[in-house]
């Protein structure tokens, strides 16, 4: 039988981790979150624009911004590195160049063989 002291108690827990959640983040960046992002950066890492677009930049602004943790840095990383190794035309040197084309400092390198897991 649950009493109402214990179910007052699992409300409390419950709005307690709520806003524990809210507080940090929640959860590392998802990798559609960090695509959204990116693809407007497309046709400068293929070469296909001279520069990164106003949106291209925008993304990697937010993307800086979504990175509050190591576990956000390794997810966005991961996420960039699997979308480098499939974008046909990928240039290294310009996805290198795009943070600070964009006026950004990111911690980590972008490509598609980055060990992310070392950041």
């Amino acid at each position: 039988m649950v009493t109402t002291t214990t179910t007052a108690k699992a409300v409390v827990l419950l709005a307690v981790l709520w806003l524990w959640l809210a507080v940090r983040g929640g959860a590392a960046p998802s990798c559609s979150s960090v695509y959204n992002k990116i693809v407007p950066c497309v046709g400068y890492m293929t070469g296909k624009a001279d520069d990164p677009s106003d949106g291209c930049c925008s993304g990697v602004k937010e993307l800086k911004d979504m990175a509050r943790s190591n576990d956000d840095l390794q997810a966005i990383c991961k996420c960039i590195s699997s979308a480098a190794a499939g974008l046909v035309g990928f240039k290294r040197d310009r996805a290198v160049a795009l943070p600070g084309k964009c006026g950004v400092h990111v911690d980590f390198p972008i490509g598609p063989d980055v060990d992310c897991s070392k950041i």
